[in-house]
């Protein structure tokens, strides 16, 4: 009889299900601008990225609290048609389908809390990914947590010591952090270099 390394059965992940959740805009945060990058032969030009991150108002963990989806998407304000526009304005337009609240987006803060309809499926890796938002209605329930919203101009450095630290690397990466606000707000809290092990949602 033979007998070898066992490894640890893993703990079924706290994630939402595969399903369309009714969901609130929670969070915005600024990645700044990207740098270049191969992707399959081609080169991807810099480009500025935002995340935002959705509460599902109704899709609970374990302790009870909401669950938390996040996206990175390139920053474009390419608009044809609501059939044929960027990802970006795409999301824009489920949180505000009139234009009139974010200035046809440019200005995204106003967006925070605003409802929307979040479908989520999993990619050919397994992952939980986010494959459209669309228009919600006023009556989704409220948010059970704050709203955060931060930016290199406009940093909020607590929701900084909330970022898992790939985020927080993709953010020192930027072309533009150097010598912005963000930076001199981090480095006034020493909070470059820093690993944080608190909730990490956003």
């Amino acid at each position: 009889m033979t007998f070898g390394i066992r490894p640890a059965p893993r703990k079924p992940k706290d994630e939402p299900k595969v399903a369309a959740h009714a969901a609130r805009l929670v969070g915005i945060l600024d990645l700044g601008m990207q740098p270049a990058f191969e992707y399959k032969g081609e080169i991807i030009d810099a480009h500025f990225q935002t995340r935002f991150t959705y509460e599902l108002v109704k899709s609970l963990m374990e302790d009870g609290r909401p669950h938390w989806m996040s996206e990175d998407m390139k920053e474009s304000d390419f608009f044809e048609s609501r059939k044929k526009c960027s990802k970006m304005m795409k999301r824009v337009y489920a949180l505000d389908p009139t234009g009139e609240i974010s200035n046809r987006g440019k200005n995204l803060k106003p967006l925070l809390g605003r409802p929307c309809t979040v479908e989520l499926d999993r990619n050919e890796r397994g992952y939980l990914n986010i494959i459209n938002v669309i228009s919600g209605d006023d009556d989704v329930p409220g948010l059970k947590n704050d709203m955060v919203f931060s930016t290199f101009a406009e940093p909020n450095v607590e929701s900084y010591r909330r970022l898992p630290d790939f985020i927080k690397n993709k953010i020192q990466s930027a072309l533009d952090f150097s010598g912005s606000e963000l930076e001199k707000a981090l480095l006034a809290e020493g909070l470059l270099g820093e690993s944080d092990e608190r909730d990490t949602r956003f």
